[in-house]
């Protein structure tokens, strides 16, 4: 009878540590996929991308003089033409100046929300849509409700806007988290605002 209950004791015993182990190496894996899922860093916004980075300064300080902040925040699924600010700078002081006054505020928010397109378009996708088009501009309608085209030349993409301007895209595939931002050389203005 004691060897019985010894067995029994020991069998237990052995039991028991084995779901200690099993809970113990649960925890371990656990904890393991926890610190992967820390590690992962969710990209940040197309506005935090303008607001972070040196060489969209300008554009950062038009969109709030635009109020247009919330609206660039809450964007989803876009691809933003993002003028650096060797584009701004290549405005006059009369126009930049003009462009800032609270009367001018929709010409503002105008201009910048023609340079947001709707769907996140890296440029990979952009040259083989160009290229699978026989080399034809891609034409692509904006937020502000005017068009852009894009084509391929000597292995770069210029944009062409409404009032026949070209812009060349100096920084490609600036991932974010709501979409995507191309950094362009020159501003695209709408139709009918050539004057800046």
């Amino acid at each position: 009878m004691k060897k019985v209950l010894f067995i029994l004791l020991i069998t237990s015993l052995a039991l028991c540590c084995k779901n200690n182990t099993k809970s113990t190496d649960s925890r371990d894996a656990y904890r393991e996929m926890e610190s992967v899922s820390s590690a992962v860093e969710v990209a940040p916004s197309i506005f935090q991308l303008i607001e972070q980075q040196s060489s969209f300064n300008n554009l950062f300080k038009l969109s709030k003089q635009a109020q247009l902040v919330p609206e660039i925040q809450n964007l989803e699924n876009v691809t933003f033409f993002a003028p650096t600010n060797a584009a701004i700078n290549k405005l006059s002081d009369e126009a930049y100046a003009d462009l800032r006054l609270p009367q001018n505020l929709e010409k503002l928010q105008a201009i910048l929300t023609y340079h947001i397109v709707e769907g996140t378009m890296d440029s990979e996708f952009l040259i083989s849509t160009i290229k699978a088009n026989n080399n034809q501009p891609y034409r692509l309608q904006t937020l502000q409700g005017g068009y852009i085209s894009l084509t391929l030349e000597n292995g770069a993409l210029v944009i062409t806007d409404e009032n026949a301007d070209r812009s060349v895209i100096s920084k490609k595939d600036i991932k974010a988290s709501n979409g995507i931002m191309h950094g362009i050389d020159t501003i695209l203005r709408p139709v009918n605002m050539k004057q800046y």
